[in-house]
């Protein structure tokens, strides 16, 4: 049993390892966040099945749904000339 929570321990630290690089790969604009994002939900999915908390394997799999939506769009959907603007921090506030 010890060995269990172990690697369930493992995967949970591999999968929020690959949920911050996603969210840097955001931040700079790189497609290949939805790669690490759909990993790290699977690893979730796994995790979640182990666990027995199917209520939330669903909800991973609409974020898995969407991540693979986003990537095709970003790949292969419309290009529009649109200007990027980089992230900032509003002290206006």
């Amino acid at each position: 049993m010890e060995n269990f929570f172990t690697h369930l321990t493992w995967l949970q630290a591999m999968g929020t390892v690959l949920g911050v690089a996603q969210v840097l790969l955001a931040r700079n604009n790189n497609i290949h966040n939805y790669l690490f994002g759909i990993v790290s939900i699977l690893i979730g999915i796994w995790v979640l099945y182990q666990t027995k908390l199917y209520a939330d394997i669903v909800l991973h799999l609409y974020y898995l749904f969407m991540s693979i939506y986003g990537w095709i769009f970003w790949k292969y959907g419309k290009h529009k000339e649109e200007t990027l603007l980089p992230i900032r921090i509003n002290r206006n506030i």
